[in-house]
């Protein structure tokens, strides 16, 4: 399982950095910018799911890369843009100063737009589309685009930063967990789904394949988003029962997404990427 995470990983940072190197980038600040958080030791979940995915549909593996390059690069662009003092007024990430900290904010805003731009360049060219075949990269485009965009993970954002003042009315579970449920599928399912959706375009699956790994991401998304703010400490001014029910919630969309994956897919789970990270999930949920 390692071996396949790391050649998974590897393989995408490498054609990061032969994307960079064709892009034409003068300015030197901007580059560095740039790779700063592109390559600032990420776990590639997104990519590697969606090369994962790719594998189950018996898909070539150099085929998803310009997929998965693009997944990362507006992955890394959300990260930056959330990092801000008008977002989330984070000043580190990932162990290390968060890239408006270490090359000023108006290069940390210049490298997420420009991550976000080179995304849909790689989709969109000609070589890309030579590789995966006639409209499959524009269909990839739609979902990608669609999930991070206005109605998807700038949406979310957008919830989150008034989720606060909002919380403060409300009083039931339902309410509140329906509530960040909402938040964490946007902010995260969405892009998570695509990345394995994706990983099915490339692989030549059908409509219901990638519409099965879509929602199979969508789920793992808001579990890892709960992990998440359980282990940031975010839920420990609520009550010790809102507390466990959000953990059953959690463990109840594990389950779904486990059934998805055993049912829709031919998965060898000792190299399979996506069953692994469900389990890490379910262990992180048990533990914390």
């Amino acid at each position: 399982m390692q071996d396949d995470i790391f050649l998974y990983k590897n393989l995408v940072t490498d054609e990061l950095h032969n994307y960079l190197r064709k892009s034409n980038i003068i300015s030197s600040k901007l580059l560095q910018a740039i790779e700063y958080s592109l390559f600032s030791g990420g776990k590639f979940i997104r990519s590697s799911l969606l090369m994962d995915f790719c594998n189950f549909c018996s898909g070539r593996l150099d085929f998803a890369l310009p997929f998965a390059c693009a997944v990362e690069m507006v992955h890394t662009y959300s990260l930056i843009h959330d990092d801000l003092p008008c977002m989330d007024d984070d000043s580190f990430r990932r162990g290390k100063p968060s890239n408006h900290v270490a090359n000023g904010e108006n290069f940390a805003v210049l490298a997420g737009d420009a991550l976000f731009s080179l995304a849909a360049e790689i989709l969109t060219e000609k070589e890309t589309e030579d590789c995966i075949g006639p409209g499959a990269n524009i269909k990839a485009c739609n979902i990608l685009f669609n999930c991070c965009g206005a109605s998807g993970m700038i949406d979310g954002q957008a919830l989150d930063l008034t989720f606060e003042d909002q919380n403060k009315k409300r009083s039931s579970f339902e309410d509140y967990f329906s509530t960040i449920k909402e938040i964490y599928f946007k902010k995260t399912g969405k892009l998570i789904g695509a990345s394995c959706a994706l990983g099915c375009i490339a692989g030549n699956a059908n409509k219901y394949t990638i519409d099965s790994a879509k929602l199979f991401g969508e789920k793992i998304g808001i579990v890892y988003q709960i992990l998440d703010d359980i282990k940031d400490g975010n839920f420990k001014s609520l009550d010790s029962g809102f507390n466990l029910r959000i953990k059953e919630e959690a463990r109840r969309i594990i389950c779904e997404a486990r059934t998805i994956l055993n049912q829709d897919f031919r998965i060898n789970k000792d190299k399979s990427y996506a069953y692994h990270f469900l389990k890490y999930l379910l262990n992180e949920i048990e533990k914390n």
